[in-house]
């Protein structure tokens, strides 16, 4: 895959202007072999519209380009990769954290066959107001053993809790045995039934 060309033939094109250089990869690409291909650029769409298409189409997410910035390398404000984010309303089972606030969640969805599952860890996301009002929550409804099938092999300190509550939670991807990848709270969904939960599908 590529997508940038900073030298052809010995001239330097990294001051040249992105949509000259891709006009020059593009122009060197030959179709046939299928070797190198160039992803398709779209011009003067907004972001947030291609977001849309990406994640309708199960792609990681976008890279913005400024069509009149020069190559630099490392971060910067011409190019800004924009991932597409999942969510999903999930069981809140089980919290860590000092005395008084939560530091992380474990989140659980319902199988088919009405096994609560544990989906993942979120660890961030919160505000401070709302790790100490979900510590306020949560610490009353502890209970001894685990309400899911698959508890971790090892506990790391997890107060497991009756899943009376349900939380909203981004995510970046979601598998079985390995968890939600790059998740982060969005908060408490009032009027959700916690036995509606399911857990996210795989993409």
């Amino acid at each position: 895959m590529a997508f940038d060309v900073l030298a052809v033939d010995g001239r330097d094109l990294t001051d040249e202007p992105y949509v000259k250089r891709r006009e020059v990869l593009e122009s060197l690409v030959v179709e046939d072999t299928g070797a190198v291909t160039v992803p398709k650029a779209f011009f003067g769409v907004p972001a947030a519209d291609m977001l849309e298409v990406a994640a309708q189409h199960h792609i990681e997410g976008i890279v913005s380009k400024r069509v009149d910035s020069p190559y630099r390398e490392g971060r910067s404000p011409w190019w800004v990769k924009s991932p597409v984010r999942r969510s999903a309303e999930l069981a809140v089972v089980a919290f860590t954290g000092p005395p008084g606030r939560v530091g992380a969640l474990l989140v659980a969805g319902y199988r088919d066959d009405g096994g609560l599952e544990l989906a993942g860890q979120v660890g961030t996301g919160f505000s401070a107001v709302m790790r100490r009002h979900l510590f306020e929550v949560l610490h009353p409804l502890v209970l001894d053993a685990p309400p899911v099938v698959n508890p971790p092999g090892d506990d790391q300190g997890w107060r497991w809790v009756e899943p009376r509550y349900v939380g909203e939670v981004a995510f970046r991807e979601w598998s079985p045995g390995r968890g939600l990848r790059h998740a982060s709270w969005k908060g408490l969904r009032e009027q959700v039934d916690v036995r509606a939960t399911r857990l996210p599908t795989v993409i």
